[in-house]
């Protein structure tokens, strides 16, 4: 979170030095940016790759849809060695306002409705049921939903005509399905009581909370 914080300070800076540049690109303008969404890409336990296509309505209103997709086949790195595998995908419409198109580095608000797909195998872990019953097990199949809305605060910054950086944070709500199946060697026990408000993370339901969105993208204009 740390890093993520730095960069996103570092690309503030960055804007801030653009919006003094007396050369202006009316970005606005300019048709149909593609993006790609890098950190994505070495994310612990759920690597994947993302792609993104905005078009401009018209000035100030954009609409744009990035879907994303990775499984163990495909990264090219390894963080957690209790999942074996994992397969993972998810689409993100979102819809832009931008606050002054004449500007060179666009800042807009924007809203982005998300669902996320992720299925992995585990070992020797443990849940509770969706009746408060505590398990363990050898190996098991575990699959995680997510969808919500996230209202957005970002920028456009552009290094050049047609390539830039997209940065930006949101805060929003989500609803989080787990779910296992397959265990082998399914064994009930007690709940152990040091650091069991933490496995609700992984309980097994549904639950409502906050989602939170920190990151960049690149863009190329075309």
């Amino acid at each position: 979170m740390k890093i993520y914080s730095t960069i996103f300070l570092f690309l503030i800076s960055l804007s801030l030095t653009a919006q003094q540049e007396k050369e202006k690109i009316n970005s606005s303008t300019k048709g149909y940016l593609t993006t790609l969404n890098l950190p994505n890409a070495i994310f612990p336990n759920a690597a994947r790759y993302n792609l993104g296509y905005i078009y401009n309505l018209n000035n100030k209103l954009k609409a744009g849809v990035e879907l994303g997709y990775g499984n163990d086949k495909i990264t090219f790195f390894e963080f957690n060695t209790y999942e074996e595998k994992f397969n993972f995908w998810e689409i993100r419409p979102e819809f832009y306002y931008v606050l002054n198109p004449n500007k060179k580095t666009l800042k807009y608000f924007s809203a982005e409705i998300f669902y996320t797909n992720y299925r992995t195998q585990i070992h020797n872990g443990n849940y509770t049921n969706t009746s408060g019953t505590y398990f363990q097990y050898d190996k098991i199949d575990y699959s995680k939903q997510k969808y919500g809305i996230i209202p957005k605060f970002g920028m456009f910054i552009n290094f050049t005509e047609r390539l830039g950086i997209n940065c930006y944070v949101g805060l929003g709500i989500r609803n989080k399905i787990n779910k296992y199946s397959n265990a082998i060697n399914l064994r009930e026990k007690d709940a152990p009581m040091e650091g069991f408000w933490l496995a609700t993370f992984t309980d097994e339901g549904s639950r409502l909370g906050a989602e939170f969105n920190l990151g960049f993208k690149l863009f190329y204009r075309l």
